[in-house]
Order: C-alpha cells, then structure tokens, then sequence
C-alpha cells in the first residue's frame, strides 16, 4: 500500500480515537466557569462588536484577571450564535478545535519525521491522552487548542509546498504569524518562538525565522500591552505571588513532578487546577523540586549535545523543556498547576513518544491506546455540568468552602434551592469570613423572603469581603429596593472601584443617581453602562427616563 495512503489512515484512526475518547462531553452542558465566560460576557453574546475582544481582558466583563485571549472570546462568540446557550455546540466546538490540532501536527511530523509510524504513534498518544480532558472536554480549556493552531499554522506556512526551496520571505511571515496567533490564544504560545527558529534553522533559514518570530511576538506583546497595559503576562491574585521567586520556583517544580505522574498514570485525578503548596511533601518537598529542576537543565544539555545526531527528537526535548517554563512560577501564575497546562508539552513530544512507543509490541500498544478510552470518559464525566465538576473535585477531598459556594451556584442553576441553600450554608460554616457564599445566601434570601430577610446576610458578605464587588453590588441593589439609593450610590461605588469592567455596576449607580434626582451624573453612569453591556433595555428605560424629564 502506498506511503501516503498509509499515513492517511493512520491519521484517521487517531482522529477517531480521539473523538471516543472525550465523547461523553458532546453531551453536557457548561461547567466551572463556562456559564460566566459565556453567558455573562457581553463581547460572546453580540452586544459589543467583536473587535472589542483585542480591547480587553477576557475577563474584563468580571474582574480583570491578566488574561489576553481574544481567539477564545471570538470562537465563544461563534458558537453563541450558532448554538445559544445550549452546551452541546460548544462541547463539539472544542473537540473540533482538538481535532485540528491533531491535523496540523500529523501534517507538520510528516515533513519532519522520515519514520511514518512512529509519528502516528506519538500523535495517537498527545490526542486521547486523559489527562487532556481539561483543554477538550472543558469548554473554556479551548484556549489551549487554540494556542497550538495558531502556531501549527504559521509552522506551515513557514515550509510550504516544498520545504526545500521555501524562501525567506515565506518562512519569515510563518515565524512571524506562529507565535503572533498563538499569544492571542494563550500565554503559553510564547513557545513557538523557539519553535520557529529550530524549524528555520533545520531549513537553512535561520535568519529569516529568528527576524520573523520576534517581529511576531513583539505584536503580539504591543497588542496585550494597549489593551491591558502590560505586554508580559501576569494574573492577578497569583496564589504564590508573594513568595520570593525561589520559592515560586521550588514550588512550580514540585507541581510538575505530579504532573509528570499524570502523564504516566492518569487514573482517577481531579478536574480543574490544584495549588500546590512547596511543603506538600514535607521537608522532601524542595528537595525533590529541585532535583527536578536540575534534571529539567540535564536534559536541556543532552538534547543540545545531540542535535546533529538526532535533530527531530533533541529539538521535541527542547521544545517540551521550553512549554514547560511558563508554568513554573517565574511569573506568578492564577494556579500553580492544572492539567490543562499538559497540553503543548504533550503535543511538543509526539516526536520522543513516537520514538518510544515503536519499540513497544503492537499488541500491547493496541491495549494501551484502547485503555486510554474508558479512561477519557472517566476523565471527562466531570466537565458534563457545574454540579458534575464541583462533586468530582470534592470526591478527592477537596470539601472546601468554595467548592460548595461553587455546588451551591451549581443547584440554583438546575432550580435545586433548598439544596443550594443547604451548600451555601455548609460553606458559611467551613469558613465564615468567606464573603461569597454569604452573598449567594442573600440573593436567595431575597428571592425567597424578601429584601427584609436578606438585608443583614447581604451586610455579613460586604463585613467579611470589603474587597468583593458582587457583595457591595448585590447590597446596592436590595437598598435600591428598599429605597435607599444615598446607601445603595455607595455600593455601587465601591464595587466601580473593584471591578469597573462590569456594566452592571454602573447600571446599578445609575438608577441610584437618578433615584436621587441626579440627572446628570445618572446619564454619565448609564451611558458608561451601555458601553460595556452593549444592548442593554434596562439602561435604555432610564435613559428615556432622563430624556423625558
């Protein structure tokens, strides 16, 4: 049978291994954080034209988080006109995305790999990987899959048709656009910086890819830069932030040698990231992060020292070295570890697993690669919906107070409110400083009992989270009820203060200006309003109102 042939149907198997792999999530709706990245965004649902994603934080329409992801917030958008609110669409949306990636890369191994089977064999084994069910089965884990096409593209279109006689001009502009398009699916996509530059390199380009890749990611750092203020990446309310770099280090080490043990066995792990602490493992704990970091600079020398023997598979070690640097708390991260972050280091080293796996019987990889199905559903079961998330975190001893908060949102949302109720309580309980639950409790409060009942729990959240803009927001609101709008200006206010990307806040101030016969300034908050929510009825009814005298 022709090579070409053989290739073909060797991609279509692993594509097919892949959708079984993570079919149960076809099936589910949103989880974690979809229902606020998806629901609540007013750039996703069409009421802010879609330029406005290279404006502003992706989550600027919360609380600005660090995060410059404008493909994802273009894709949510797609879906969201396609499908609505119906999750299945945005679940298929994501496994398609994943798809591409495997696409791509069996494109990119066939020019790079001479060795066929191996290439399929350390695609097969990135694509239905368990541990990959937090980039596929998720449906805001897409940023990861959007990273690695953005640069798969521009890795490309550096080769063309005939890699050979690719010209300068070409492999500048695919060097340039690899990194470029990948920042704006992910921080991560830094990595093909390097990516660009061995791939030019191996083609007699090098010059040509080293201008192209930095001219990439200097647009993609000036673009982050005017729309967040800042061209390197940063998350706010780092966990480890304010440990020494050191410390973040040793830690960041630590978190990937459980990270290491995913890889190898990825049975039965939690959903979502874990913030690991430096003594986890007690007194050994440094030790063991240090010695992975020291094992982390042996490879790195031994891949260099065999790049002219084995250019493929030292340059998929670099790589793999290089992906995992942005995770390892240089630059204080929003969690120190998730699965998700497996994602590019797994894809970079299809090369080495390739190289691995061929030596093993075909039987037993046949065994492996069929194993990792059933494990693809157990790992994606939990992505299915918010309350199937949050017991999944709690099954592996994670009962913590915002994991309940988080079951309690979970059961208002499939109208369950006695057991929210029951949640939030619970989490009160675990931690009565925790502001949001309090805050969850009075809004139920209100619904169900009145403002009345509710107004001294509302006043607990704003006491134990001053810094909690939906506290002040939500006590805003119930004093606007109880017409108290000098009380509920303040509030509102305050939560501007914290989170002046939300419309409704602003919204909020402006009824109480207006309550207060502040016509002026109320126009000036409403219309702020709208330029954040977009088409937004409630701010145009008070707007007329002003209008009208």
């Amino acid at each position: 049978m022709p090579a070409p042939v053989t290739e073909l149907r060797g991609l279509a198997g692993v594509l097919l291994l892949a959708c079984a792999a993570f079919a149960p999530a076809l099936v589910g709706g949103f989880a974690y954080d979809d229902s606020e990245a998806i629901l609540h965004n007013p750039v996703v649902q069409g009421k802010l034209p879609a330029s406005a994603a290279f404006g502003q934080d992706y989550w600027h329409h919360f609380a600005d988080a660090g995060h410059y992801r404008p493909l994802a917030t273009l894709t949510l958008r797609w879906d969201a006109g396609l499908w609505g609110t119906d999750g299945r669409g945005f679940h298929a949306t994501t496994l398609g995305l994943h798809l591409c990636v495997v696409l791509l890369m069996g494109l990119l191994l066939r020019r790079v790999l001479p060795e066929s089977r191996s290439a399929i064999l350390g695609l097969a084994f990135f694509a239905c990987h368990p541990a990959l069910a937090d980039s596929v089965a998720w449906i805001s884990g897409r940023t990861s899959s959007l990273c690695a096409i953005g640069g798969l593209v521009g890795l490309l279109l550096m080769l063309g048709r005939t890699d050979a006689r690719a010209s300068e001009k070409r492999v500048a502009l695919g060097a340039a656009l690899a990194p470029f398009l990948a920042c704006l699916g992910k921080e991560e996509g830094l990595v093909f910086v390097p990516f660009a530059i061995l791939l030019g390199h191996w083609y007699g380009r090098g010059r040509a890819a080293w201008m192209g890749a930095l001219a990439g990611l200097a647009l993609a750092a000036g673009l982050r830069a005017l729309a967040l203020g800042s061209a390197i990446p940063a998350a706010h309310g780092a966990p480890l932030g304010d440990l020494p770099l050191f410390e973040r280090v040793l830690t960041g080490g630590l978190a990937w040698i459980g990270g290491l043990g995913l890889v190898a066995l990825p049975w039965k792990f939690p959903p979502g990231q874990g913030n690991l602490q430096a003594h986890s493992l007690g007194p050994a704990g440094p030790w063991l992060a240090g010695l992975f970091l020291l094992s982390c600079l042996a490879l790195a020398a031994l891949a260099w020292h065999r790049r002219r023997h084995s250019p493929v598979l030292a340059g998929s070690l670099l790589l793999v070295l290089a992906s995992i640097l942005p995770t390892l708390e240089i630059i204080p991260a929003g969690e120190v570890f998730a699965p998700r972050y497996l994602y590019l280091p797994l894809l970079l080293a299809a090369p080495l697993t390739g190289a691995l796996l061929a030596q093993v019987p075909r039987k037993i990889l046949a065994v492996l690669l069929l194993l990792w199905i059933p494990l693809g559903w157990q790992a994606s079961q939990p992505y299915t919906s918010r309350a199937a998330y949050w017991k999944a975190r709690m099954e592996f001893g994670e009962e913590t107070p915002m994991g309940w908060n988080a079951l309690g949102n979970a059961h208002l949302e499939e109208q369950q409110s006695g057991l929210a109720r029951l949640a939030f309580e619970h989490a009160i309980e675990l931690d009565p400083s925790y502001s949001r639950p309090w805050v969850n409790l009075g809004t139920l409060t209100w619904t169900e009992l009145g403002p009345e009942a509710a107004h001294p729990i509302l006043e607990r959240a704003c006491k134990e989270g001053p810094n909690n803009p939906a506290a002040h927001a939500n006590l805003g609101a119930l004093l606007l009820k109880l017409q108290q709008p000098n009380e509920a200006e303040r509030h509102y206010t305050r939560a501007i203060e914290l989170a002046p990307g939300r419309g409704a806040h602003w919204r909020g101030l402006g009824r109480a200006l207006l309550d207060q016969g502040r016509r002026g300034e109320a126009r000036t908050a409403l219309e702020t309003a709208l330029q954040k929510l977009g088409q937004d009825p409630a701010c145009e009814t008070l707007l007329r109102r002003i209008q009208e005298g």
